[in-house]
């Protein structure tokens, strides 16, 4: 069991006061959405976070955009493997910390984002939405490119999977059940203001 394992009790707590702020809040979602003060802290893979990365890879079912449920071995060939980016998320509000919640893996050659998946407890936070256009604009500011994502859609995921369709990601193709969907180089990356992020993951100095 992870420490974060351990606190999770403390993560439902404060997510019954979230949900009784937002039965008394009288203006609409977004709004008070805006007024938490989402946080998002993006770090790289490390044997300090393996662990929470593994069991999130694990457990991680509707939120899950690849279908890959990854060993520890596995994971530390990511770490070896300098074409792969790694991308670890953290996330907390004015009501507390919701503790590790994301995980992505990006092949940097292709720009393509292999692996995606967020815990249940930020669903619908918009915190997907502003990882995803974050990270886009990360590769494209080293170079105009589209972005391309592989979506394995299933029942449970295909609820969450709107973000796509959302940010205006098109299908390009499909192979063994996995979509290819690109985020066209021409399409302006909007930014809501609903989540603020701090990026301590990949500079990609040397470009993509």
């Amino acid at each position: 069991m992870t420490e974060e394992s351990k606190k999770r009790r403390l993560f439902y707590r404060g997510q019954q006061v979230r949900d009784a702020a937002q039965r008394d809040y009288a203006g609409d979602y977004f709004a008070f959405l805006r007024g938490c003060d989402l946080h998002l802290t993006i770090r790289s893979l490390s044997e300090g976070n393996l662990e929470r990365v593994h069991e999130l890879t694990q457990r991680t079912n509707q939120m899950n955009f690849s279908g890959n449920r990854y060993t520890r071995d596995q994971l530390r060939q990511f770490l070896a493997n300098e074409e792969f980016d790694t991308y670890v998320l953290d996330c907390e509000d004015r009501f507390g910390s919701y503790g590790t919640i994301g995980f992505c893996i990006v092949h940097r050659p292709e720009v393509r984002m292999t692996d995606l998946m967020f815990s249940c407890r930020i669903q619908a936070k918009r915190v997907e939405h502003a990882f995803l256009l974050h990270i886009i604009n990360k590769y494209r500011e080293m170079k105009p490119c589209d972005f391309a994502v592989n979506y394995r859609r299933t029942n449970k995921n295909a609820g969450p999977g709107k973000v796509f369709e959302d940010l205006g990601f098109q299908q390009a193709g499909e192979s063994n059940g996995m979509a290819q969907l690109v985020f066209s180089r021409q399409l302006p990356i909007p930014d809501d203001g609903l989540v603020v992020i701090e990026d301590f993951a990949h500079p990609l100095l040397s470009g993509v």
